[in-house]
């Protein structure tokens, strides 16, 4: 897909500015919101994931 984490976090930024301007409603804007910080905690959760992995091949093939 080839998103990341600050693809999803400026466009969090962009549904704030767009609330803030006027342009969406509180409501859309909290729903975005939720939806957006979703999926930037999958996006973390899937990288810290990978990382574990790292080390403990690390760990039990001592390289």
């Amino acid at each position: 897909m080839g998103l990341n984490i600050r693809d999803f976090t400026f466009l969090l930024i962009k549904t704030y500015q767009r609330y803030k301007d006027g342009y969406i409603s509180e409501q859309t804007a909290y729903r975005e919101a939720y939806m957006l910080n979703n999926i930037i905690k999958s996006i973390e959760v899937t990288e810290l994931e990978a990382r574990l992995e790292r080390i403990e091949g690390v760990l039990q093939n001592g390289k």
